[in-house]
């Protein structure tokens, strides 16, 4: 009996000890198991099954944030284990204490256990040990060593099982990585995940593309980076760990890409979801939050969380980490006392082998000094920093260096060589930019270079010379327009998805139940189409991005004049580049004034604009809008002197809605807006020969639900008579997109619906739904010319670095030479007499320019309605009536 009793009960004790170390994933159970795996073990003198058991709860403290315990619970294992006889057991409790002691930062402890794990161990578990001493030399910084034992092993005479191989290949991406190998790290990360796969391990693979996906942000793979959490989104489980992972994930690519609004959204999140995660995790949540807070301007809460992250990466060994949780709450500390924290800092990261968080840490170090007026600290950070430019891998790295240069020579009062710095660092941005799809993402790029557009700015207008800035002005101003925007059948499917269900809501009656439900899946076939778009990667160039010489556009402007508008420092400054004189420099004044009589022009127009409005509120609204015309001119373009003869004017962002055309000193001229000079002198070079657009054939669309539309494109019909003509049901998305490929002139009379929140939603509507931005950017070939007679169709989504998002910034970008569209609301039928006139004039030969002066000459002004439409309509692009 009691034989029977006692003798199976030794295996029983390793079997509970063996289930609970499978379970070791689950940090919570596995100790919870593990215990009492142990409490049997002890009873029944399993020596073994005690170890196995004390193994299993030291790999679970470790996730529970318990460092301390975990390392004396390794130890005990493997005590336990050399009480017992089992060799295989001895070789794996000294294979953990070894993993533990190196994550808590005693990586000279944990060679010594590994030592004696690979001295001892035979077979499979001869791989094991070897590979995580691999990994200790690692964290102690000998990266080339780690690889090539990690390589051994991968391709040594006893061949790994498939799944040491998927942990070997992880492992040795994680090292690749630390290198700035980024080709190979990926290509072992990919591989990793693929063999996890094909085994079941799905929590492991899982883990191998989180790393590539920060692999991707860490490389400033941007595209890679987000496409890659979509990825990972579809494939959680939805285990709270998983989910805080993807927003760690979501928060790297989205800081990296300068998308702080949506960073800041997803910190809010994460702060509180984090709570639940295990300690590593929630220090890494916590970490990535406070850096959001603080690029928000919310320093006090940033430095609260970093200072709840940093305890916990101290307790788990993870010392270079609470280095930067450090370096985040030091951002609130005096310059001098930032300055000597920075340097404790400094030294943590560089002895772990962080590359790019030094580089971090010395520009904020630079920055400290210079505020604390330590010029010598300053100095020897910038020697620092130079040293290292050249090796950096990133784009993003070399930028931060180069701002720091134009930063010190700012200080230092040499404003050439602060310019020449600020220059070199922003074709840094060129080339980052020319890795991103999106135009979306290239204009949030733009703003990651507003520091160096500003020293750039402010050098040169300290200096006073009209071409130094017009370049530094030029450098940084609608960068997007150089580059059209990538796209893919996928993203075509899911436009045409959302499509469908816009539609599809719209036939719903808000009363029904099914509303919410179409509702809520428009939000999400719109968060598909914005994920798709931006996942896309870059044409690898960013077109002409080469600023011109105030020489190269004088000599193509022919008899036009040049005005370049300027702002900084809240005033405005213009350079005139005549056909033949000399290059000025005018300061202009505050632009509060300018601000000011924009909006009480726009309030005026828009009041015009709606239907009803009696004759004295509308002589009351023309009476506004002139004088707000008159305040503009007098602050814009009066003291320019400009004379008579053709305009280009080049605008920043703040100025897009104003109607220069329609401003006193220019109404009598040509005048041609744009958004970039730089944009304007490259579309004069386009190569004729390439691929155009079918100059003789015209395309006339009509929307649904607009008054007078079918009316306007049927009487253009007849200036136009072998124009494509789509209205009611014939207008529809894709045969619109057919009709506009190419064409010569296309006029497009629809209702206009600008999204502010997602610039590329903005929409002209058709009969079956939305003509989106993404619509005008599938076009194999651009329009020659474009008339948008939509309300508000030239208004964009303003955006760092003069970048403004909508109709207009898609159609110049694709290469479109002319645009006719309306920077303010207009009223319909007005706009069908103004839209004769100025067809009428066009098909005579004259420029959009010419057109529009024109028509605004043939209308009767005094006529309220027409005087709003009259205003509305700006002539972008080209400008020379041959585009």
């Amino acid at each position: 009996m009691g034989h029977s009793l006692t003798t199976p009960e030794p295996s029983r004790a390793r079997r509970l000890a063996d289930l609970a170390w499978k379970h070791r994933g689950d940090a919570a159970r596995a100790r919870r198991e593990a215990e009492v795996a142990r409490r049997l073990a002890v009873r029944l003198g399993d020596h073994a099954a005690a170890s196995v058991a004390d193994r299993t709860a030291a790999v679970a403290l470790i996730n529970l944030g318990e460092s301390s315990l975990a390392v004396r619970r390794a130890k005990r294992a493997v005590t336990s284990s050399r009480a017992g006889h089992d060799l295989d057991v001895q070789v794996g409790a000294l294979i953990t204490l070894g993993g533990i002691l190196g994550v808590t930062g005693r990586s000279r402890e944990a060679l010594i256990a590994l030592d004696e794990a690979c001295e001892r161990a035979i077979g499979s578990l001869a791989i094991d040990a070897r590979a995580q001493r691999a990994v200790t030399v690692s964290a102690l910084g000998q990266r080339a060593q780690a690889l090539a034992e990690l390589s051994e092993l991968l391709g040594g005479s006893h061949a790994p099982t498939d799944q040491q191989r998927a942990e070997l290949l992880h492992d040795s991406g994680v090292v690749l990585a630390f290198l700035t190998r980024f080709d190979e790290a990926e290509h072992a990360f990919r591989q990793s995940a693929t063999l996890f796969d094909e085994l079941g391990v799905t929590d492991a693979a899982f883990d191998a593309r989180r790393n590539l996906a920060l692999l991707m942000v860490q490389a400033a793979r941007l595209p890679q980076a987000l496409a890659l959490f979509d990825e990972l989104a579809r494939e959680s489980s939805g285990d709270r760990q998983q989910v805080v992972w993807l927003g760690c994930v979501q928060m790297e690519a989205l800081l990296a890409a300068n998308m702080l609004h949506e960073a800041l959204l997803v910190a809010d999140r994460l702060v509180d979801a984090a709570q639940e995660a295990s300690a590593d995790l929630r220090a890494e949540a916590w970490r990535l939050c406070s850096s959001a807070f603080r690029l928000g301007g919310d320093l006090e809460r940033a430095a609260a969380i970093a200072r709840r992250a940093e305890p916990l990466f101290r307790r788990q060994g993870f010392g270079p980490f609470a280095a930067v949780s450090r370096r985040t709450w030091a951002a609130q500390l005096p310059a001098r006392r930032r300055v000597a924290v920075l340097a404790d800092v400094i030294d943590e990261l560089a002895a772990a082998g962080l590359r790019a968080e030094v580089v971090t840490t010395r520009t904020e170090r630079l920055n400290a000094a210079l505020e604390a007026r330590m010029p010598d600290v300053a100095r020897h950070e910038l020697g620092e920093l130079r040293r290292v430019r050249d090796r950096s891998s990133t784009a993003l790295v070399r930028l931060q260096i180069w701002q720091a240069e134009a930063r010190w020579y700012s200080s230092e009062g040499d404003g050439a060589a602060a310019r020449r710095a600020a220059a070199a660092g922003l074709r840094v941005l060129d080339d980052h930019r020319a890795s991103l799809g999106a135009t979306e993402l290239r204009a949030h790029a733009s703003g990651i270079g507003e520091e160096l557009a500003d020293i750039a700015l402010r050098s040169a207008l300290s200096g006073g010379r009209p071409s130094a800035v017009f370049d530094a002005a030029e450098r940084w101003r609608a960068s997007t327009l150089l580059a059209r925007s990538a796209t893919s059948v996928e993203l075509d499917e899911a436009l045409g998805e959302l499509r469908r269900l816009l539609q599809q809501r719209d036939e719903v009656l808000s009363g029904e139940a099914d509303a919410a439900g179409i509702e809520r899946r428009c939000v999400e076939a719109e968060q598909a189409v914005r994920r798709l778009a931006r996942g896309l990667p870059g044409w690898g160039a960013v077109g002409t991005s080469r600023v011109p010489s105030v020489g190269e556009v004088q000599s193509t402007l022919g008899q036009r004049t040049l005005v370049e508008l300027v702002e900084h420092d809240d005033a405005y400054f213009a350079v005139i580049i005549g056909p033949a004189t000399r290059p000025k420099l005018v300061r202009l004044g505050s632009a509060a004034p300018v601000r000011q009589a924009t909006s009480d022009l726009g309030f005026a127009l828009r009041r015009l604009a709606r239907r009803g409005v009696g004759a004295l509120a509308a002589a009351a609204a023309v009476a506004s809008a002139t004088e707000s015309l008159d305040q503009l001119d007098g602050y814009l373009i009066a003291p320019l002197d400009l004379g008579v003869g053709p305009v280009v004017v080049v605008p920043p962002a703040s100025l897009h809605t104003v109607p220069f055309p329609s401003l006193p000193s220019l109404s009598q001229a040509d005048v041609t807006v744009v958004p970039s000079a730089t944009w304007w002198w490259g579309a004069t070079q386009w190569d004729r020969s390439a691929p155009s657009s079918e100059s003789g054939r015209s395309a006339l669309i009509a929307g649904p639900r607009l008054v007078g539309a079918t009316m306007e494109v049927s009487s253009l019909a007849g200036q136009w008579p072998h124009s494509e003509v789509l209205t009611d049901e014939s207008a529809t998305t894709e045969a619109v997109a057919r009709a506009i490929d190419g064409a010569g002139l296309v006029h497009l009379a629809c209702h206009g619906h600008l999204r502010t929140d997602h610039p590329h939603l903005s929409s002209l509507e058709l009969f079956d739904g939305p003509f989106t931005v993404y619509d005008f950017e599938r076009l194999r070939i651009p329009p020659r010319r474009v008339v948008l007679a939509a309300c508000d169709s030239a208004v964009g989504a303003e955006r760092p670095g003069n970048e403004l998002l909508g109709f207009l910034s898609a159609l110049l970008s694709l290469g479109t030479g002319d645009v006719l569209a309306s920077v303010v609301p207009v009223p319909d039928l007005a706009t069908t007499e103004f839209m004769l006139q100025f067809h009428q004039a066009v098909r005579s030969g004259s420029s959009f320019a010419g057109g529009l002066r024109a028509a605004r000459n043939t209308l009767d002004l005094s006529i309220p309605a027409n005087f709003a439409a009259s205003v509305a309509f700006v002539a972008f692009g080209i400008g020379d009536g041959s585009a």
